[in-house]
């Protein structure tokens, strides 16, 4: 690609502008509300462990939770590096514990994912499919709910886009360092937010492969090999020197074949592949995740591309291998937690996205040589989606659960 077909247009950056504005809006629904909608443990654990770190002194290396176990001492957990949990203490240190803040470092977190997977999309894909599949992600039901919850997921996600996006310009552009290192923080982020933010070297893994021409022997070259070992390292020391003091949460689920807590990877469980809700989660995921519109355009993209053995016009297949291996290998890594919730599934979404405004271009191509038809419809079905997967009317997620909320109120009056 020349320098002048990479660089965005004004009609471009007004699109990415009310990419933006929507996905702001969206998520602003229910901005106040206290933490009793879907996954309110773990968020009720992010703000509580902020709350520790944030009393005097400020220390980010607190493990302690405001709750107390059997023997009456406080609790002490440690999970991810508390990169998240530190920005939501020091905004708790500055302006007070308000939900408020968490919510809106969130959407800062899915802001930065959306602009980032246009970008991406757009350099990858083409400008034909990038505002459709950014729309998609960022009406995704699964990404309203994380980008205005308190969790660190949302970061965690957009600092692997960021990455993915850093190291396809540090490929396209001669291979400049500058490149290499801003994918290899972004990656150190992601992984710092969310271990499971590791899964991001599979796509850079896709990228470096096909600027090779396809051969393998990218893998082994220097360059790459010093960028997983960089992103590794960190998270690798962090590890060892938090669980020599610190039980390990995924290994304390699993000891010697017996599980105590439900177990997290399918190496622990394989059995579960013979579950049909692992299969039943895949629909799940397509209707709830996704949204009703979206997943009916992921099917229609999907099986257009088997029956016709290719893409609609204009949208290639970079990048969408890439990061449709990754997500189901993690749907399938972390098959024992998705049979009974779709906590994880946010790792397909930037697929999902791909494949679904692909679905919507096959459709618009089909009827395309009556131009006015194509055109009312492709609007016609964008309109729809965001209608239809808005909060306002797929507003699941966001329902409070009562029976918690007049708990609260009642323990503080």
């Amino acid at each position: 690609m020349t320098a002048d077909h990479l660089r965005m247009t004004s009609r471009e950056r007004w699109t990415l502008a009310g990419l933006l504005l929507l996905g702001l809006v969206v998520r602003l629904h229910a901005l106040n509300a206290p933490l009793a909608d879907t996954l309110q443990a773990k968020q009720v654990y992010s703000a509580n462990k902020a709350r520790q770190i944030a009393r005097p002194p400020f220390d980010p290396g607190r493990l302690t939770l405001g709750i107390l176990d059997d023997s009456g001492h406080p609790m002490a957990l440690a999970e991810e590096v508390p990169v998240y949990i530190t920005a939501l203490a020091a905004l708790y240190r500055g302006f007070g514990e308000r939900e408020v803040w968490g919510r809106l470092l969130s959407i800062i977190g899915s802001l930065v994912t959306i602009a980032a997977f246009f970008a991406l999309t757009r350099r990858e894909q083409g400008r034909r499919i990038a505002a459709a599949a950014s729309l998609m992600l960022a009406l995704a039901p699964l990404f309203v709910f994380y980008g205005r919850a308190v969790l660190p997921d949302p970061w965690m996600l957009a600092m692997m886009v960021v990455a993915a996006w850093a190291y396809r310009r540090y490929l396209d552009e001669g291979c400049r360092p500058a490149w290499w290192m801003a994918a290899v923080l972004a990656a150190v982020f992601a992984v710092a937010f969310k271990y499971w933010g590791l899964m991001i070297l599979v796509v850079l893994a896709e990228m470096s492969w096909r600027a090779e021409g396809r051969r393998f022997r990218a893998l082994v070259r220097p360059s790459f090999v010093a960028l997983v070992a960089a992103i590794i390292t960190p998270v690798a020391l962090w590890m060892v020197l938090v669980f020599l003091r610190s039980r390990n949460p995924v290994a304390h689920g699993w000891t010697a074949g017996q599980t105590v807590n439900p177990p997290y990877l399918i190496l622990q469980d394989p059995s579960v592949l013979l579950d049909k809700r692992w299969y039943a989660a895949f629909g799940r995921f397509l209707i709830r995740d996704c949204g009703l519109v979206a997943g009916l355009l992921i099917v229609v993209g999907v099986v257009s591309a088997v029956r016709r053995r290719q893409l609609p016009e204009g949208v290639a297949p970079a990048g969408l291998a890439g990061w449709t291996a990754m997500g189901l290998l993690f749907f399938l890594l972390l098959a024992p937690k998705l049979v009974d919730h779709d906590y994880y599934a946010l790792m397909l979404l930037p697929a999902a996205a791909l494949w679904g405004a692909s679905g919507w271009l096959a459709l618009h191509d089909a009827i395309a040589p009556r131009r006015n038809l194509a055109r009312v419809v492709g609007v016609g079905l964008l309109v729809l989606l965001v209608v239809v997967q808005s909060p306002w009317v797929s507003g699941s997620r966001f329902r409070l659960e009562g029976g918690k909320v007049a708990l609260g109120r009642a323990l503080a009056a």
